[in-house]
């Protein structure tokens, strides 16, 4: 009849011999609760040595301060338009003549009107030093006296209206040659030679060159680390320029989730009306994403603390990139290995 012992009958009837030497050959392979598994062998390097610093980016244009519209203040004839259009002109030079006999021969005539006028008053004065000697000696009335003294007042006050009417003829004699206000270029021409100009009538428009910054749409996360942030560039297809912030426009595009920044060139200035991107570098830390793993339901990485693993959740850590990281420089991470690795256990760095 077959043998039909338990295995654990079987030991029992077996020599101790044996039983030792079993025993001698399996007590490697199964430790007892007293003895620890040997450290997992893994790389790792400060975050300061392993961290990423993206470079970002948001659309920008370069904008004019001041794009002005010329016009007329006078009602006449342009007789002269010495500039075209894609032409610089410097502060000053004249954009726009205008036929002004018209207002020349006025002013001519106010400053008639004010040279008799002077001459007027110079006459009533002596009347009036005349007439007071006479009073004094009692040839002339008191009533004449005064009556001279009106006459006098009123003449200064008609000088004082013509002269005001002379000032502004030779104003509106000046308006006949229209001058730029600031280094321009000119994008249009509104007017030709030969128009009868009224006031308020567009003759030109042109673009101040001198006063320019960019304006960039950055999004809403992003503003806030703008002004930590040095070594902010324009990058348009003629090159990359140096800007600052100037300012932070406060306002959201609700839509985009922007917010719109000024910001100033420091050195060489773009062209106005370009555009391109305005670049920077994140001054937040971010951890490579090769070193991100996930336990449970959370990404993080495992830190080096004593030779102990310990799992670091990262908020909002998305998985395939960057991730900022609030990490010292010197935090140790596991950069090999981490993918086997739970929370708590035994590491030694290998490095």
């Amino acid at each position: 009849m077959p043998d039909r012992l338990t295995p654990t009958a079987r030991i029992a009837k077996t020599p101790r011999s044996r039983v030792a030497l079993l025993l001698g050959l399996l007590g490697p392979l199964c430790p007892g609760p007293g003895l620890a598994a040997d450290p997992a062998q893994v790389k790792t390097a400060a975050v300061g040595e392993v961290a990423i610093f993206p470079e970002r980016s948001a659309p920008a244009t370069v904008v004019s301060l001041n794009e002005a519209r010329i016009a007329s203040q006078l009602a006449a004839r342009v007789t002269e338009l010495p500039v075209k259009v894609g032409d610089v002109v410097d502060a000053g030079a004249t954009l726009v003549r205008l036929e002004c006999d018209d207002y020349t021969l006025r002013a001519g005539e106010r400053g008639a009107q004010l040279n008799a006028l002077d001459a007027r008053l110079a006459l009533a004065q002596r009347r009036v030093e005349r007439t007071r000697e006479l009073r004094d000696k009692r040839s002339a009335a008191e009533d004449l006296f005064d009556e001279r003294l009106a006459d006098v007042a009123v003449l200064k006050a008609e000088r004082a209206a013509a002269g005001n009417a002379l000032a502004m003829a030779r104003t509106d004699a000046a308006r006949c040659e229209i001058k730029s206000p600031f280094r321009a270029l000119v994008l249009e021409r509104q007017a030709a030679v030969g128009d009868y100009a009224q006031p308020g009538t567009g003759l030109l428009r042109i673009l101040d060159l001198d006063n320019i910054e960019v304006s960039a749409e950055v999004p809403v996360d992003d503003v806030r680390q703008l002004e930590l942030v040095e070594g902010m560039v324009l990058e348009t297809t003629l090159g990359r320029y140096p800007v600052r912030m100037r300012r932070v426009v406060a306002a959201v595009n609700t839509a985009a989730r922007n917010q719109e920044v000024r910001l100033e060139f420091t050195d060489t200035s773009a062209l106005a009306g370009s555009a391109g991107q305005l670049k920077w570098r994140d001054v937040r830390p971010h951890i490579p994403s090769e070193l991100l793993v996930r336990r449970g339901e959370q990404f993080g990485v495992f830190a080096d603390e004593a030779g102990v693993a310990r799992f670091k959740a990262l908020p909002g850590a998305q998985p395939g990139r960057v991730n900022p990281t609030e990490f010292r420089p010197s935090t140790r991470l596991v950069i090999e290995g981490q993918y086997s690795l739970q929370d708590a256990d035994p590491i030694a760095t290998v490095n």
